[in-house]
Formats: C-alpha cells, structure tokens, sequence
C-alpha cells in the first residue's frame, strides 16, 4: 500500500553541490525528511533542488522520495529526500516516513503566521516523539514575499507581518535546531543554500539505521 504513496523519479537538478547522475562507489547515505504545514513551500523547495525549475502548480504530496547523489567538500553523498503530507488528513501516514532519518528539514513558509507557530506547537513535539536524536534545520520559504505588494498588504490588513530572519534566528534557537536557512523556491534564492546545509548538518551526525538495505529498497522501486 504504502508503495503505490511513494513516487520515485529521476534526477535532472544542477548546481555546485550536485553530481548529476553519476554513481558514486561508496557515497555516504543520508536520508533527509521535510516536513511542516500545507502550503508551506515544502514541495516547491524540493522539486527547484532537483530540477531547477519553479512549479507553481501545487498537487497535495502524500510521500514522495527521490536519491540524489551530491557532492560537498570533495564528499560524495547519496541523498534520500522524503517529501511529507502536512495536512491533517494524513497525519496518521506521516510518521511511517520517520525511521532512519538522519536529517529533518522542518519548514515554514514566511508569510503564513500559523504554519510559524505550528513549528512550536505541533512539529516540534511530533519530532521529539518519532525522531527524539534527529538534527534539524528550520527553513523559511517564499522570501520572496517580503518585497510582494500584495502579500503585505492582505497581511497588513489581518494585522500581521512577514516573519523577519531574526525571528526565524529566535525560533530555530528555541526549537533547538542545528540551523537556519532562508530560500524562495520561485525566485531560485537559497535553494542550493539549504541542502548544502543539510548536507554539513547530516555529516557531524552518524548515519542512523541500516542504509543499504533502505536504499536497495528505493532504488529497486525506481526504472527510468
């Protein structure tokens, strides 16, 4: 059942840190899981990683994962980046992308005052219950709004603002995250930023749970 949830798709992204479809002999395995509110930018953010591209069609993402291989520092990497539901309706399938993860991309999107507060209120005791020795790195989407006139007015009008990046400082420090990062998935600002720091973030941690296995089981799934 939970096959036919996850789709896998071939890897076309570019940038310094990526290796486009060459095989690594023995790349270190990570597997990175993100996660926050609806609409908060999540899949935007993985899908201009990989593709370089923005979609502004949004499609609600139940699980989808993709191995991309990566390259930081003269280190190869093999990435597998699980894309999660925050909806409601499907909190009782999130947690069966927990086990083995080495890092969480906890997300909010900066002009979405509730997906902010959601990161204290529902995420982090989420994390803390499922993914208690899991790093994380808090990532505010859609920079580009701060300058968007319209998106500060109807904000003004409901008597609220653009999270600034001192706030987003304040709340990565009080949830105990290993970082900060700000990117806008249409404007293609901080998009390379945030998985090279997944990336440094994933390689202070040890690898959690048996990685071979995790990924023959990705890769088997997956013909181009």
């Amino acid at each position: 059942m939970l096959s036919n949830l996850i789709g896998i798709r071939p890897i076309k992204a570019t940038g310094m840190g990526l290796k486009k479809m060459k095989k690594a002999e023995d790349p270190i395995r990570k597997k990175v899981v993100l996660v926050g509110d609806g609409f908060c930018g999540k899949t935007c953010l993985q899908v201009a990683f990989r593709r370089d591209v923005f979609d502004p069609l949004y499609q609600v993402t139940v699980f989808e994962n993709f191995v991309v291989d990566f390259v930081l520092d003269g280190i190869e990497y093999e990435l597998a980046i699980w894309d999660t539901a925050g909806q409601e309706d499907y909190e009782q399938l999130r947690p069966l992308s927990y086990p083995d993860t080495d890092v969480i991309v906890l997300c909010f999107a900066i002009d979405c005052q509730d997906s902010f507060e959601n990161l204290k209120s529902k995420w982090l005791p989420e994390l803390q219950y499922y993914c208690p020795q899991v790093p994380i790195v808090l990532v505010g989407n859609k920079i580009d709004l701060r300058s968007d006139a319209e998106t500060l007015s109807n904000l003004h009008k409901l008597g609220h603002q653009c999270v600034t990046p001192e706030k987003g400082s304040a709340m990565a420090e009080e949830l105990g995250a290993r970082d900060y990062v700000e990117c806008s998935a249409k404007m293609m600002r901080g998009v390379q930023d945030v998985f090279d720091t997944v990336v440094k973030v994933a390689a202070t941690y040890p690898t959690q749970g048996p990685k071979m296995k995790f990924f023959n089981r990705i890769l088997s799934c997956w013909k181009p």
